[in-house]
């Protein structure tokens, strides 16, 4: 049976494919829907070429970040590490993301983003990175391979 941190692994790394599945394809349609200034009746003109570039991008960034989560799934003698090491990484870029999208959502017009745009996506940051943080440095045992688990438990 899978641990609590490679089921934790495997719907964040299905969440970031899917996430940047749409990212890198239909970064139009998605901005279309996230921008505060679109107007369906422009929306081809409305959404620069410069910003679906830009999404498409942050969508493939996803994709290789996505990388050492897989990696990390795995059991083995240096899981904890591996895992620590992704978690870590992973953490550094929400602590810096998450409060620049909740000041972008807060002020008018959420930096070109609806409003709403802008504090979904910190508040779901938020949630991940207070995950991470309980995982680090509140439970670090969470991280642990399967079999290091166990042989605790019958120590």
């Amino acid at each position: 049976m899978p641990s609590l941190i490679q089921i934790a692994l495997v719907l964040e790394s299905a969440a970031n494919i899917l996430g940047a599945t749409a990212f890198t394809f239909y970064p139009n349609y998605l901005l279309s829907n996230g921008l505060s200034t679109i107007t369906p009746s422009k929306l081809s003109t409305i959404v620069p070429a410069s910003s679906e570039t830009l999404l498409a991008a942050l969508g493939t960034i996803v994709y290789a970040l996505t990388v050492p989560l897989l990696l990390s799934l795995p059991d083995g003698p240096h899981a904890a590490a591996k895992r620590a090491i992704t978690y870590q990484t992973l953490l550094a870029g929400e602590l810096f993301l998450t409060p620049l999208m909740l000041v972008k959502g807060l002020n008018e017009g959420g930096g070109g983003f609806g409003r709403t745009t802008m504090l979904v996506g910190a508040g779901n940051l938020a949630a991940i990175t207070i995950w991470r943080l309980y995982a680090l440095y509140v439970k670090p045992e969470i991280l642990a391979s399967q079999n290091a688990i166990e042989a605790r438990k019958r120590q």
